[in-house]
């Protein structure tokens, strides 16, 4: 027979849903994931029904089970404003700072806040991911649509800025004169277009002008778009790694949290500059930052 359930925890981003049921010691001994996502769903009533299909039997089989969510859940027009802590966060802090959703059968949701600097910046979700991965003291770099890159001491997010690459990158392929002419999907493979978008972006600053020559140099013939797709890429992280290593985020070691394509990439870049990764698994490091908040005082 199998342990009972002790904590039902969610994933809840803008576009998916990761639900994950823990037994007594922590460990996700089921996982299931929903494309309904919080920005998908415009009403409270829409967000219990999907609660409801993702974890219901979960619920209804394990009366005691706590039930806790993290991101985009708890966002301005999410099921409800989570607000934000601010830094030096950690689990406990995350976990007082909690608010709560009633639910039909009585027990409650624990939604986590975000963060928030006094720049000011702000993440959700990723706060969980950090907490997660377990990292006491260093840089961790979270890839994705908006990039995070968080300096953590003594446990606490002690400072993060994040980069508009990954929404940049959509952008340009899906609605610019730049994904009119580059139609290909970039390739890690293409080491040739990959350093030359690296050094591109080392030896200029008129960025304004660059971009447009990755249209220019394509409709002339002076490089095949498939180049410039791998190129394009590089150009966009060696950016985003040099502004950070600008303002501070300067570490030779850095923990990465993504899916093993992105951080191949973020991994390519960071060997430019001399600095080693460690990449560790974003479900991996949501599913125990759930668990961690969960179970803080």
């Amino acid at each position: 027979m199998r342990n009972p359930i002790q904590l039902i925890g969610l994933d809840w981003g803008s576009s998916n849903l990761r639900a994950f049921a823990f037994d007594g010691a922590g460990v996700p001994v089921e996982r299931r994931v929903s494309n309904r996502g919080a920005m998908k769903l415009a009403s409270p009533g829409a967000f219990e029904r999907t609660l409801d299909d993702i974890a219901g039997d979960w619920i209804d089989a394990n009366p005691h089970a706590k039930l806790i969510a993290s991101g985009m859940v708890g966002a301005r027009g999410g099921w409800v404003e989570a607000g934000y802590v601010g830094l030096n966060a950690d689990a406990d802090l995350l976990r007082a700072s909690a608010s709560t959703i009633p639910l039909r059968d009585g027990r409650s949701l624990l939604v986590i806040p975000g963060v928030k600097s006094d720049e000011p910046d702000v993440m959700r979700g990723e706060e969980t991911q950090i907490v997660g991965a377990a990292v006491d003291s260093g840089l961790v770099v979270l890839p994705g649509t908006h990039s995070k890159w968080v300096r953590v001491e003594a446990g606490r997010i002690a400072a993060f800025k994040t980069c508009f690459t990954g929404e940049m990158n959509a952008l340009l392929r899906e609605q610019s004169t730049i994904g009119k002419a580059i139609s290909s999907p970039p390739s890690i493979d293409r080491d040739a277009a990959i350093a030359q978008g690296i050094a591109r972006a080392r030896e200029s600053t008129d960025w304004i002008h660059q971009l447009f020559l990755f249209r220019s140099r394509v409709v002339s013939g002076a490089i095949d778009e498939a180049e410039a797709s791998s190129e394009l890429s590089a150009w966009l992280i060696e950016s985003e790694f040099q502004q950070m290593r600008s303002v501070g985020f300067d570490e030779t070691s850095v923990t990465i949290i993504a899916d093993e394509a992105l951080a191949a990439w973020y991994e390519r870049v960071a060997a430019a500059f001399g600095v080693e990764c460690l990449l560790k698994q974003g479900s991996e490091c949501a599913a125990n930052g759930l668990w961690q908040v969960a179970c803080a005082r």
